[in-house]
């Protein structure tokens, strides 16, 4: 086990790293519009569905319901865009998307910690 655990340490950064490596190769240009609604769903409109859904769905105290938006505000995952590039579709949008919404998820995350507060 303790060796399986010292291997997965290194993962995530790692994995962050092959990302803005790979990302150097992609300019944000062409398909902005797609982009601009992957990142506004991913946003604006998750956070709001499960805000709603925790608290009208599911009858989920308001602390819990207010940590569950705040984690479907983060930002669009690396592996949408490992996913894209090992399957070699839509690799630019994904790139475009994890930078841009990393970019404005901190813009997302300040309002709904206000708004929570």
């Amino acid at each position: 086990d303790r060796t399986i655990e010292l291997l997965g340490r290194p993962a995530t950064p790692v994995a962050l790293f092959a990302l803005g490596a790979s990302l150097t190769r992609f300019k944000l240009g062409g398909d902005l519009g797609q982009v601009a609604v992957v990142v506004a769903i991913k946003l604006l409109v998750l956070p709001a569905a499960v805000w709603l859904a925790a608290t009208q769905v599911f009858d989920i105290d308001r602390f819990s319901a207010a940590i569950a938006a705040l984690l479907a505000a983060m930002p669009t995952g690396a592996t949408a865009f490992v996913l894209a590039n090992s399957y070699k579709v839509f690799t630019a949008r994904a790139a475009a998307s994890v930078l841009i919404s990393t970019a404005l998820a901190w813009i997302t995350a300040a309002i709904l910690i206000g708004y929570f507060t």
